[in-house]
């Protein structure tokens, strides 16, 4: 299993080791989230009997909203930051976190270049960053 540190010198996107570690194990579990945010997107709640007894109020697209608002805040939290990257990087930085696949010496991009390992290495900071800023678990005085 690979050690995971941040970048020390020169990285305004510090932040304090348990909280690092914390979205990183978040961002491990992109998949599982996704999977259930697809099952939940499918979720119909119980309807009413129509007894007369029943008082409940039958609200299936309220119920819906709030559920997916409530439960899936780092499904989300990781889809916004990573908008924060460029595209041609976006791929790259996700799977190394997630599946903790090596970068290769020679990533492609579509026009051609080639992607440098230290540039994707900064954006995984600016990934993990976004994550604890839009799970507020930094203080908003340290937010971007």
């Amino acid at each position: 299993m690979p050690r995971y540190s941040q970048i020390k010198n020169n990285n305004p996107y510090q932040l304090p080791d348990d909280i690092y570690h914390r979205v990183i194990w978040i961002i491990k579990g992109y998949d599982r989230m996704r999977e259930e945010y697809k099952a939940a997107i499918g979720y119909t709640p119980p309807v009413i009997t129509g007894m007369p007894k029943d008082n409940e109020v039958y609200k299936p697209t309220e119920d819906k909203g709030i559920l997916l608002a409530t439960q899936y805040p780092e499904y989300h939290a990781i889809e916004q930051s990573k908008l924060m990257i460029p595209e041609a990087f976006r791929e790259h930085v996700f799977r190394k976190l997630a599946y903790d696949e090596p970068y290769s010496i020679r990533m492609p991009v579509e026009d051609g270049g080639l992607l440098s390992i230290k540039l994707c290495e900064s954006y995984e900071s600016v990934l993990i960053y976004g994550v604890a800023k839009y799970l507020k678990m930094i203080q908003p005085e340290e937010c971007l």
